[in-house]
């Protein structure tokens, strides 16, 4: 019989946990009706006059705003008047740390769907499969609104992509290619820092059709469609992938691998944006849900060790250069093709 002591707080922190399907729900809802943009960020707006706003009644939007005020995420006066607090001026669209968008994501169907399915990993299948009959690529491809605020979120961390375009010096590249590039995020910090190079974003057609001259920077990036299991654009000085090998099985990281290797130069380099594994989950909380969301996902995918890349890229062909830590919890992992590869 266990002598540890659960006390009363223990209890209250733990039924609020389990109930944390609520409190997400309602975070994706408020940034589905852009609540946070109709609160005056330095003022208040009458309970009516926000739901008139947001074209919904006022009554249940004054319950679902009290239940994030208990999370001290928006203010709720007792004559229903609605402000802001330093956790809900993040969900606004205007501001630099946004998390609207990731709200938007987490809470969509396809994620929602995957997670009621949880189980079927522990038996080793694939949840988003069992919920979807598809892997999440041909989701994202049906079902674009989603597959578009994936790209948003992936480009709303606000110290990462800063973090790694200080972290690295691209000022001797000509051209820089990110492989699976999403919107085009990364590119833009890089290039707004470096005034030499240009820009390939690859990633799939349906990503590449919905970018803007904004994305592209009217032209200083280029983008291109294609699998980057097949052929990946030659000719880059620096090939970036970011975010990527998270995704896939130790035996897809090599065929991406490899197709990069075949894409590069003699003079070329590759540098792979990663989580490094921490072992200690209290030092990694969100390192260890970023690695359930891939179980969730994709099945064998999965955060990796410093020794599992270095053995990923030894098998494709690759020496790996150094290790560069960041500002953010990410880390470059740069690389070269082997000289008798």
């Amino acid at each position: 019989m266990s002598t540890m002591t659960t006390t009363a707080t223990d209890l209250q922190e733990l039924d609020l946990l389990i109930r944390s399907i609520q409190v997400s729900r309602i975070l994706g809802l408020v940034a589905d009706l852009n609540v946070a943009d109709k609160v005056p960020a330095n003022g208040q707006i009458k309970i009516h006059d926000l739901a008139t706003a947001c074209a919904v009644h006022a009554e249940p939007m004054v319950r679902i705003l009290r239940g994030l005020a208990a999370f001290q995420i928006f203010q709720v006066s007792m004559d229903g008047a609605v402000s802001h607090t330093s956790r809900s001026l993040p969900l606004r669209t205007d501001v630099p740390d946004s998390r609207h968008h990731a709200a938007l994501f987490w809470n969509g169907r396809g994620l929602w769907e995957t997670y009621g399915k949880l189980d079927v990993a522990m038996t080793g299948g694939i949840p988003h499969e069992a919920a979807w009959e598809m892997n999440r690529f041909a989701y994202l491809r049906q079902h674009p609104d989603e597959a578009r605020i994936f790209d948003a979120h992936m480009t709303t961390f606000p110290d990462r992509l800063p973090a790694i375009a200080a972290a690295y010096d691209f000022s001797r590249a000509k051209v820089i290619a990110d492989i699976g590039g999403g919107n085009g995020g990364l590119l833009r910090e890089i290039l707004s820092r470096f005034p030499t190079p240009r820009g390939i974003v690859f990633d799939r057609k349906d990503v590449i059709d919905s970018l803007t001259s904004e994305h592209l920077l009217q032209g200083r990036i280029s983008g291109q469609s294609g699998s980057f299991f097949d052929q990946i654009p030659d000719s880059a000085d620096i090939y970036m992938l970011t975010w990527i090998l998270h995704d896939w099985s130790d035996e897809d990281c090599v065929r991406i691998l490899r197709a990069c290797r075949k894409a590069m130069g003699s003079h070329s380099r590759l540098l792979i944006g990663e989580d490094i594994l921490e072992i200690d989950p209290a030092r990694a909380a969100a390192m260890a849900y970023v690695d359930i969301q891939m179980m969730a996902m994709f099945g064998s995918a999965r955060i990796r060790s410093e020794q599992e890349f270095r053995n990923l890229l030894d098998e494709s062909g690759f020496s790996t250069l150094r290790i560069i830590p960041t500002s953010a919890p990410i880390s470059l992992i740069e690389a070269i093709i082997k000289p008798d590869a």
